[in-house]
C-alpha cells in the first residue's frame, strides 16, 4: 500500500476511480490496481505491485495514475424466481448530451461566465463542450503536435559536449524530482546524442523550482534565421486608400 495525493480535482465531493498511467508502468515497471477513492481526503491509499526482483524508488510528486469521477450506474437489485435463480438488472449505458461538459471544464465554465446573461452563458457552454479536448484536464496534461518538427541549424559546427555542473545536495534532489516529473509527462526523453548542455535550477517567485538548460554555447554556433520586416511607413503607404468590409 502506498499513500498518494489527488491533485487538481474540482469534483472532490464525488467518488473517483484511480487507474494506472501507461507511461508510469512503462517507465517504472510497477503495476497499479484500479481503486475507488474519496478525492476529498488529503491522502488516498493505492495498491501497487513490483513484479521485478529489484527495488524501485519512487520520488515524491511522481504521477502514478489518473483520477476520473466514478459513474454511478445505480444499484442492481436481485430478484428471486420460483427456480431460485438470481437475475441482475443490467443498467442502460449512459449517453452524454451534446452540450454536456466534462468534469474539468465546470470550473472554467463558472469563472468565464461571471456577469454573463443566460444566453451568453449557454453559448460559452456549447463552445466548451464542442472544443473540450483543447483544454488541459490536469496540471500535467500538456499538448502535443506532430505537424511541425523544430530543427536547430548548426551548420558544420562540431558537437558541443558540456559536462553536468555540480549541484548542492538539496538542489540535486530537486533536480532529480523535476527531471522525474518531466520524464513522466513525456516533456523530455533519455538521449545519447553527441550534443549536451548543463542543467540550471532557477527559483521562481512562488518558491518552486524551474528546471532550465544552459544553451548559450549552442546558441553561439546556431545559424540564425533572418526574415527582414518592412518598415511601418512602407506598410502604411501600401495600405493607403484600401478598404475592408465585413459581412453582417
Amino acid at each position: 500500500m502506498v499513500a498518494a495525493r489527488v491533485s487538481d480535482v474540482t469534483w472532490a465531493q464525488e467518488p473517483a476511480v484511480v487507474e494506472c498511467n501507461a507511461k508510469f508502468v512503462k517507465r517504472h515497471q510497477i503495476m497499479l490496481a484500479k481503486v475507488l477513492v474519496d478525492p476529498s481526503r488529503e491522502v488516498v491509499p493505492l495498491r501497487m505491485m513490483n513484479p521485478t526482483d529489484r527495488p524501485i524508488t519512487l520520488y515524491e510528486g511522481t504521477v502514478v495514475g489518473e483520477c476520473h469521477p466514478a459513474e454511478v450506474l445505480g444499484s442492481a437489485e436481485p430478484r428471486t424466481t420460483g427456480t431460485s435463480e438470481v437475475e441482475e438488472k443490467i443498467p442502460e449505458p449512459s449517453q452524454n448530451k451534446p452540450d454536456e461538459l466534462e468534469t474539468h471544464l465546470h470550473t472554467l465554465m463558472h469563472k468565464s461566465c461571471t456577469g454573463f446573461t443566460q444566453g451568453e452563458a449557454k453559448q460559452v457552454r456549447k463552445l466548451l463542450a464542442d472544443n473540450g479536448d483543447v483544454f488541459a484536464r490536469f496540471k500535467g496534461d500538456l499538448g502535443r503536435t506532430d505537424l511541425v518538427q523544430h530543427q536547430i541549424n548548426t551548420g558544420d559546427a562540431r558537437p558541443i559536449r558540456q559536462a553536468p555542473r555540480r549541484l548542492l545536495i538539496h538542489k540535486k534532489e530537486e533536480a532529480e524530482k523535476e527531471l522525474e516529473k518531466m520524464l513522466n509527462q513525456d516533456v523530455v526523453e533519455p538521449s545519447n546524442r553527441a550534443w549536451s548542455s548543463p542543467e540550471v535550477l532557477v527559483r521562481k517567485k512562488d518558491g518552486s523550482t524551474r528546471y532550465c538548460i544552459d544553451y548559450r554555447k549552442l546558441n553561439d554556433v546556431t545559424q540564425k534565421d533572418s526574415y527582414p520586416l518592412p518598415t511601418i511607413d512602407d506598410t502604411i503607404d501600401t495600405l493607403a486608400g484600401a478598404q475592408c468590409s465585413f459581412p453582417p
